[in-house]
């Protein structure tokens, strides 16, 4: 007898609380207005809790995965403006019968210069058109310390063949601080009497002029 008391007790807690917890969301209840609405507000307060905790967790989410695109971004662009920037090109000399190769970094920070080709063409048409030949590839294995213009560093002479040839080119293949390759190129023209060249830049084919 005991036991079936405390059964029906349990089972009419139970539902007791569920009635409360629908009389919330109806007119009709057992239980007195004031009682309703005290248990009702904690109802409520603790759905809001609840709600407040699901939108700053979301929220705080959200702010670390813009800061650290933020940083990211950052980061790239530092990378950017402080990597190298290597250029080149060259002169002629004893009439036009020898390329002297040039380089020079533009940027912030040492470029790792592996390897460059300088080839010599009769006409222009040359680098109009796409690349089908490689050209004279040479190995370089040397710092470039960064410095512009001022610091230009002679890294090779090369001997202008055809000797006629009016039109010179190059690449020159390095590795940042950060061991990302890269890529200059240069067209130039002997002019004046094969006394010094200067750039083309008209009607060049992009295999002849795209660097990054």
């Amino acid at each position: 007898m005991g036991e079936r008391s405390s059964t029906w007790m349990t089972l009419t807690s139970g539902r007791s609380l569920i009635g409360r917890v629908k009389g919330c969301d109806s007119e009709e209840s057992l239980w007195s207005m004031s009682h309703r609405a005290k248990f009702c507000e904690g109802t409520a307060k603790m759905s809001d809790d609840q709600l407040i905790m699901v939108v700053s967790t979301a929220f705080s989410a959200i702010a670390t995965i813009v800061t650290a695109f933020f940083t990211a971004t950052m980061w790239w662009r530092a990378r950017e403006t402080t990597r190298a920037y290597l250029t080149g090109g060259g002169d002629v000399e004893k009439q036009g019968t020898i390329f002297r190769v040039e380089v020079a970094n533009y940027g912030k920070t040492p470029a790792y210069l592996d390897t460059f080709e300088v080839g010599f063409a009769r006409s222009d048409t040359e680098v109009q058109k796409p690349r089908t030949t490689a050209y004279d590839w040479k190995e370089f294995d040397d710092r470039i310390a960064p410095g512009g213009p001022k610091d230009r560093t002679v890294i090779a002479r090369v001997d202008v063949v055809p000797p006629d040839a009016k039109v010179v080119f190059g690449t020159f293949v390095y590795r940042d601080v950060w061991r990302k390759e890269h890529r200059f190129r240069f067209v130039l023209e002997i002019v004046e009497g094969r006394s010094r060249t200067r750039p083309v830049v008209a009607h060049v084919h992009e295999d002849f002029k795209k660097w990054d």
